[in-house]
């Protein structure tokens, strides 16, 4: 049962009985994903695209945002699963 700070906030704003224990088992199941599905890696199709939306809410001076036109890429169904 840790009692350090981090542990001792979200126990109470969780809710959870031991958020360290939580915690690492949800950090074991994340380094079970493959590096596509891994929302840590910062390379990833997800994260680019986070990125460049975030970008162009940025650079706008209009209430729009910009179609991502590059993300064509040549894949096949069985490779998103």
């Amino acid at each position: 049962d840790c009692r350090c700070q981090k542990c001792t906030k979200m126990r109470t704003r969780s809710q959870c009985e031991n958020p360290h224990t939580c915690g690492m088992r949800a950090k074991e199941l994340l380094d079970q994903l493959p590096e596509k599905w891994d929302p840590r890696c910062s390379n990833s199709q997800a994260t680019l695209v986070r990125r460049q939306v975030s970008r162009s809410q940025e650079d706008r001076t209009e209430e729009w945002i910009d179609f991502a036109h590059n993300l064509i890429m040549a894949m096949t169904l069985s490779d998103i699963f």
